[in-house]
Order: structure tokens, then sequence, then C-alpha cells
């Protein structure tokens, strides 16, 4: 029999892995900035619903609505009545949607002939960092040319680019499988595959870029999509989501300038691939096994009109 201690810590492990890693990192970014900005927790419904008036017209209303859950999560996690159900909360959140809830903002499709000129921004000598020596100069060109090929042949999230194992990718003469091992639609881990094909052109085929970067980067296990040093040292420690935003932006501002970088994230790839797999005509249900999408609706939010 387990210890009460042994239980209580096996219970907290539990409850933590509840949530998706990403969704725990917004949560308590989320309270720390109510800390900082409100001040005490437990929190009443009047200092919630001032927070809100504060906030309200600087943040978006998608950020406000996570906040909230947030906030209702740590309450209720404590066995205390969330503040976030109360009249006067819930009466300041409906006034914020109709104030300022518009549109979501939409980030602009990296389609394939953006992919292209991606591809090209990140060879150009331009794109080493000041202190970059050319084998870590290399290095990189090869990672971010992979990172861009398969995210976008493949429709990835960030998270799921990110957590790709060497043993998640298989190929054979018809392409390549990959294995996603957790995603946004599979948040308990039972795993979904998708074949990406051989592309027609060498320079821009997902399948080579990796198996090119694989081997240069001498990899054999673990995960494929790790940080590079100034002297082109490729670490253990994977990149984050954040990175791949990070990655797309900068080639971006390399193609078309610091302005137009701005339209673009790390969710462009995956936009692209549903923007571009629409305007070749190809079939909702074909995009969607690939996509993954649950639901027409959700896909669509992804398909860009013609830039």
């Amino acid at each position: 029999m387990k210890s009460m201690a042994t239980r209580r810590q096996h219970l907290k492990v539990l409850r933590s892995a509840s949530l998706a890693e990403a969704s725990q990192r917004a949560y308590a970014s989320d309270i720390r900035h109510y800390r900082m900005h409100q001040g005490r927790l437990p929190a009443t419904p009047t200092q919630v619903a001032l927070y809100i008036a504060q906030w309200s017209p600087v943040h978006a209303f998608a950020t406000l609505t996570r906040r909230m859950a947030a906030l209702d999560r740590w309450h209720r996690s404590q066995g205390i009545a969330s503040p976030v159900k109360s009249i006067i909360v819930q009466e300041a959140i409906r006034g914020v949607r109709r104030i300022y809830g518009g549109p979501q903002r939409q980030v602009r499709a990296i389609t394939a002939k953006d992919l292209s000129q991606l591809v090209k921004a990140a060879k150009r000598p331009s794109t080493f960092r000041k202190n970059d020596n050319q084998a870590s100069s290399s290095t990189r060109i090869l990672r971010d040319s992979a990172l861009l090929l398969l995210g976008f042949s493949a429709a990835l999230r960030r998270s799921e680019l990110v957590a790709l194992q060497i043993s998640d990718l298989k190929v054979d003469k018809r392409g390549m499988t990959v294995h996603i091992r957790r995603s946004k639609t599979d948040p308990y881990g039972r795993g979904q595959s998708i074949q990406i094909p051989w592309g027609t052109r060498v320079a821009l085929c997902p399948i080579r870029s990796v198996q090119a970067w694989i081997e240069h980067a001498d990899l054999s296990s673990g995960l494929i999509f790790r940080s590079v040093d100034r002297y082109g040292n490729v670490g253990t420690a994977g990149l984050s989501p954040q990175s791949v935003a990070l990655i797309v932006k900068r080639l971006a501002a390399l193609a078309w300038g610091e302005k137009a970088a701005a339209e673009f994230s790390g969710h462009s790839l995956r936009a692209g691939f549903c923007t571009d797999a629409v305007q070749r005509g190809m079939s909702i249900f074909a995009i969607s096994q690939m996509t993954r999408h649950r639901s027409v609706e959700s896909l669509g939010r992804y398909v860009r009109a013609e830039p």
C-alpha cells in the first residue's frame, strides 16, 4: 500500500496531466499577470471585474477570456467559489465582447509559392547572425529549411512540429509517414499518422530536406529539430513552439521586409497548406485527413483569400 504522501504526489501528477503543457504554461502566465496588476488571490468578483475594465482596451478578447479561464480554474482547484461566475464579472465579459470583441486576427498564410522564397531566404548569407561562423550558418540553413518544408507539407501545428522524434518518421518509395504522438485534437496521445509524398522539386522536397538535416546533425534518436549554437553545434534540447514563429518571422523579414513579416507567425505554415490545397482543388475530406480538423468550420478558419 502506498503511503499517503506518495498518493498525494501521484494525484498532483494526475491533475497536472489533465491539461496540455501549452495550456498549463498559458494559465500560469495569466495568473502571474493578474497577480502583478491586480494583486491578491483569492480574488473577489469586484477585483476581477476591475481587472477586466483595466485591460479590455489593451488585450484581445481571446486573451481576456483565457485569463478568466485561468482564474476560474485556480479558484476551483483551491476549493473556492470562482469569482468569474459572478454576475458582475459575466456582465463585464459580455460588455467587452460587444465593445471590443471584433474578429480574431488572422495571420497570413505561407503558400507553396511563398515557401520557395522563404527557403531561398534561408540560404542567403544575410541570414547568418553576426557572431556565427560558417559551420553554424550552414547547420542553421539545413535545419530551418527542413522545418519550413516539413511544417508546410504535413500541415503541422507548431507544438507538433517541435515534438517530432526520429522514430516518428518512416520513409519508403511512396514517401514519408509522419506519426504525431499527441496533438490538440488528440490530447490523450492515441497517435495519428499522415503520409507525405516525395517532392517533385528536389530543392523543395520535404523528405530530402529532413533527411539532409538529420544526416548533417548526425541524429540517430530523439527530437528532430534542435538548437544550434554560434559554433554550429547541435544541442540536445528541442526547439520551442515559439522558436518556429521566430524562424518564420526572421525569414519572412529577409524575403519581404520587416513590415510584411509582422503578418506571419508559426501558424502561417499550417494555414498555408490549407489555403494552397483549396486553391489546387483538393477535396475538403482529403485536406481534413492531413490537417486532422474535426469540423469543416474549424478547417475553414485556416483558409485565406487570395493575397
